[in-house]
């Protein structure tokens, strides 16, 4: 897990595999708030027939990792 803060909130980030995304899905995204992420793994599901969801949560995490710092925000020192 990492904290990444912007204006003053602060998100934990998990890392590594998703156990969240395996289990749940396409909901993760929208539980977290991550649209582009939503938007990502729906359109792969349907395009490979839901066998991405087998592949997505080694990737997942690290993917929201990089959208957040794309939108400002930074490891908390």
């Amino acid at each position: 897990m990492i904290i990444l803060t912007r204006d003053h909130q602060q998100k934990v980030v998990p890392t590594g595999f998703s156990w969240t995304v395996l289990f749940f899905g396409v909901l993760v995204p929208i539980f977290r708030g991550d649209g582009m992420g939503f938007l990502i793994q729906f359109a792969l599901a349907v395009a490979t027939c839901g066998i991405s969801l087998l592949v997505i949560p080694f990737t997942y995490n690290r993917a929201y990792e990089d959208r957040l710092r794309g939108q400002g925000w930074k490891t908390l020192n």
